[in-house]
């Protein structure tokens, strides 16, 4: 009988890891390894988007009583063990329902203004404290549950040559090979819909795995110092394209672009959903 199989009376506290938390995190909902209380079954869920981030607790379709009362609450755990953002609940649940809890503190908190309290070494920690009312016993049951997400950062130049004088329909291509055996290929291309539009998308190479991307990129003059930053916050799908209204945005004053190349540095996060999820 593994974890996820073993049938619990009393309290529950449950620890759940989430490694490789990062801005473009994806799925949007990543569901914890199942547990068992009494003749029911349960997991939890993280659900994010860029702006808010919520807990949900799930009731699988088990074996036990139609709709049963729990009382369980959420919190956040900080980078040194703090529990934080608290939320608790008391409500009935039929199989295959589920309850979210939105929290106060937003998406890019967590994942970027606040990382450094929030995440340990990229990794998020969610406790959950269930009861079952009605349940004959008050037995404290304590268990351990990790996911790995599947992520890949890259830091590359890309050089593209004779800027200024690109014509629009070219494209200009930056092949990005995998270091992770999971990670599929992928190819960064810039073009140039019209004379003044530069447009920056993501050509999936594999058509098996559909990662996220989050790319920030800096323009670099000719000493190496960035003169224009571009942070994209927010995940890209492969079919999704940043758009730079004015070309002119992307180039320095004229004489600081040495032989009309632009020089990006770029910061690319490639992500997708668990490679590993059970109990410790």
């Amino acid at each position: 009988m593994t974890l996820s199989e073993e049938i619990l009376t009393g309290r529950l506290i449950y620890l759940w890891m989430i490694e490789n938390c990062c801005s473009s995190l994806s799925p949007e909902t990543i569901h914890s390894p199942s547990f068992c209380l009494e003749n029911t079954r349960w997991n939890i869920a993280l659900v994010h988007n860029i702006y808010h981030v919520a807990l949900r607790i799930y009731r699988e379709m088990d074996d036990g009583m139609d709709q049963v009362e729990i009382e369980f609450d959420f919190c956040f755990f900080s980078s040194d063990d703090v529990a934080m953002c608290k939320e608790k609940q008391q409500l009935c649940l039929k199989r295959g329902d589920f309850f979210e809890t939105v929290f106060k503190v937003h998406s890019i908190d967590i994942f970027r203004h606040r990382n450094k309290e929030f995440l340990s070494n990229d990794a998020l920690t969610i406790r959950c404290r269930a009861f079952l009312i009605g349940s004959d016993t008050e037995k404290v049951h304590f268990r351990c549950a990790r996911t790995r997400l599947g992520l890949e950062r890259r830091v590359f130049f890309w050089r593209i040559e004779n800027f200024s004088s690109l014509q629009p329909g070219q494209e200009i291509k930056y092949r990005i090979d995998p270091i992770a055996s999971w990670c599929p290929s992928t190819t960064l291309i810039l073009e140039f819909p019209t004379s003044d539009q530069v447009c920056v998308h993501f050509m999936d190479n594999s058509g098996v795995v559909i990662p996220k991307y989050a790319l920030s990129m800096c323009a670099l003059d000719e000493t190496g110092t960035n003169y224009a930053a571009y942070h994209f916050l927010h995940s890209i799908s492969c079919d999704g394209r940043l758009i730079f209204q004015q070309r002119k945005s992307l180039m320095p004053v004229r004489n600081l672009m040495k032989d009309d190349v632009l020089t990006l540095k770029c910061y690319l996060e490639i992500t997708i959903g668990p490679l590993w999820n059970g109990f410790e």
